[in-house]
């Protein structure tokens, strides 16, 4: 088990930590588990595809040829994490970071096409 402070590879998020303030204003942060990242990003990703697009704050262009690779990075990233996952590398939970790569990565091919 690691350190609270630092996080474990096999069970943490290695690119976000969690910052909080005690109620006397100290700051502290800690690791955040795959869950905790994958269920904050879901409920952003569903709470922006819920609203209208015309109520949508941004809209982002890419070129194919940015969208083709931003696919490639997010397939690769998935089936890698489920071959640390499958071979005891990762935490079992890693598992939902594959499956929402997959997603956003079938919403990038998707909107690749639906524009043209």
């Amino acid at each position: 088990m690691s350190d609270e402070k630092y996080p474990d590879p096999r069970n943490h998020v290695l690119s976000r930590q969690d910052h909080s303030l005690s109620e006397e204003g100290e700051g502290s942060s800690r690791p955040l588990t795959f869950a905790e990242e994958v269920n904050s990003l879901r409920s952003a990703l569903e709470q922006e595809l819920s609203t209208k697009v015309e109520e949508r704050s941004r809209k982002t262009e890419l070129l194919a040829s940015e969208a083709l690779a931003i696919i490639f990075l997010l397939d690769e990233f998935s089936a890698r994490v489920r071959l640390q996952v499958r071979d005891g590398g990762l935490n079992r939970e890693a598992e939902a970071l594959a499956e929402l790569s997959d997603k956003m990565s079938q919403i990038v091919n998707a909107s690749m096409w639906a524009e043209q």
